[in-house]
């Protein structure tokens, strides 16, 4: 029978969930006192959580109902996407007091992109600036999964990385199509 690794995390940051532990799944290794990130709730926002307690055990011997466990997203502080050298991972950025951007949403960098590993890690589209033009970033909106941004274009970055977040950005430097299916695909 497979063991898998569980973990009991304590949220601290949200009144709401902090005077209990909740236990995961942890396809990575943890350690007790690691800060992680996870989701909770029916919408799955990620929160930083402490890792209190470890288990390693099979299905039947879960700590809960074993087809109910979420699984951790990463360890606080992850940035490296893995879909090529120098690429970064932006999940897992706060942007509220207790909220963090998701995983394999968007990543940043420059260099040669492996695009299997990409599409297979669940990216929905590569945009390699300054050679991509607001036609490529249209179509890379609509596209489900997420966007792979690398190159010079820093201020549209920063302002991807803020609607990524939940917060409203003006994008001057794209056009109204993309910028409107930017906002509506990420705000």
């Amino acid at each position: 029978m497979p063991m898998y690794d569980f973990a009991a995390l304590r949220f601290s940051a949200d009144p709401n969930l902090i005077d209990r532990v909740y236990w995961y799944l942890s396809p990575l290794p943890v350690r007790e006192g690691e800060a992680v990130l996870a989701p909770v709730g029916i919408h799955e926002r990620l929160q930083r959580g402490i890792v209190e307690r470890t288990l390693r055990a099979d299905a039947w011997h879960a700590p809960y109902e074993f087809g109910l466990l979420k699984h951790i997203a990463a360890k606080e502080g992850a940035r490296e996407a893995g879909v090529g050298a120098g690429f970064l991972e932006f999940g897992g950025v706060r942007y509220d007091d207790r909220h963090y951007t998701r995983f394999r949403v968007l990543c940043a960098g420059e260099g040669e992109v492996d695009e299997a590993r990409a599409a297979r890690l669940g990216y929905g589209a590569v945009l390699r600036f300054p050679e991509a033009d607001d036609e490529a970033v249209y179509k890379a909106i609509l596209t489900r999964g997420a966007v792979l941004l690398g190159g010079e274009k820093e201020e549209i970055f920063s302002r991807l990385l803020a609607l990524v977040s939940g917060k409203k950005a003006d994008l001057p430097m794209m056009g109204e199509r993309a910028r409107s299916a930017l906002a509506a695909r990420l705000g």
